[in-house]
């Protein structure tokens, strides 16, 4: 199966590590990890570089800051037939990547596929306990989620469910689909915000489509790179760009369907025992 992890940094260094980490000791090949650097401040980065060019991944550092959807768009600038984008503060395992993969090609029209997550909005398994996840060891992490997996899969079974946009903190992309509509846009999104809406939109109108992938599970410690009054302003600026660029009815419709949708409200409404 022919795939790539891209991994976008912005600091957050220690977690970058622990992904990484995560990748690795679940048999994910070092050749088929990139990490890009935006030109992270925080002084740790190069010993970050040192460590993973150490093991065999990629490092490639933008010296200044381009811009979070400047940065992905490079991963998609080899041969490989898929690239699963993983943010930073999140960790997935090989055997969960690879059945991203092999839906998409179950799928031949499917262009983007994303797990389930206990922080990944409308992605999001609501635990009947509250979990600090990010206090959680490794190994205690992929207990709760090897308990999690088959109970979500008895519930919503290994089919794709199919949906207007997906949350891009994880997503697996399908290159020929991506180039095919102009990849991501950086200068309406130069931020991140908004971007895997405006892509999975227009991807949509051209004949392909996006799903979550119900039975698979990511962590996600949730932004790193950026404080809360900071998320609020850009996710507010991308709602104003999507509606300009899509159309306010388009948009609202999109809006509207994802909360209404059965699956996904069954995901709200029955908590998973943990």
């Amino acid at each position: 199966m022919d795939w790539i992890v891209a991994i976008p940094i912005y600091n957050a260094i220690e977690l970058t590590r622990r992904a990484v980490e995560c990748l690795l000791s679940s048999g994910v090949p070092v050749d088929r990890i990139r990490l890009l650097d935006d030109g992270s401040t925080d002084e740790c980065w190069s010993e970050l570089r040192d460590w993973a060019t150490q093991r065999g991944c990629a490092y490639e550092r933008h010296e200044e800051n381009q811009g979070y959807t400047a940065n992905i768009a490079r991963a998609f600038d080899g041969a490989s037939k898929y690239v699963l984008l993983l943010n930073s503060d999140c960790l997935i395992r090989r055997a969960d990547i690879e059945a991203m993969v092999e839906a998409a090609e179950a799928f031949p029209m499917l262009a983007a596929i994303g797990p389930l997550s206990n922080q990944a909005g409308s992605q999001s398994v609501v635990l009947s306990s509250e979990r600090s996840w990010i206090h959680l060891t490794q190994a205690e992490i992929f207990s709760a989620i090897d308990y999690l997996a088959p109970k979500l899969e008895w519930k919503f079974g290994r089919r794709p469910i199919v949906v207007p946009s997906i949350n891009g903190f994880c997503a697996l992309w399908r290159t020929e689909a991506i180039r095919e509509v102009g990849g991501f846009d950086a200068i309406n999104f130069p931020r991140g915000y908004g971007e895997e809406d405006d892509l999975c939109f227009r991807l949509m109108q051209a004949g392909w489509f996006c799903a979550i992938a119900p039975w698979i599970m990511a962590v996600h410690f949730k932004t790193q790179s950026f404080s809360a009054a900071q998320r609020d302003e850009l996710k507010a600026q991308a709602r104003m760009t999507l509606q300009r660029l899509h159309g306010s009815r388009f948009f609202q419709s999109v809006i509207n369907h994802v909360p209404n949708h059965p699956l996904l409200q069954r995901m709200a409404i029955e908590p998973a025992d943990l």
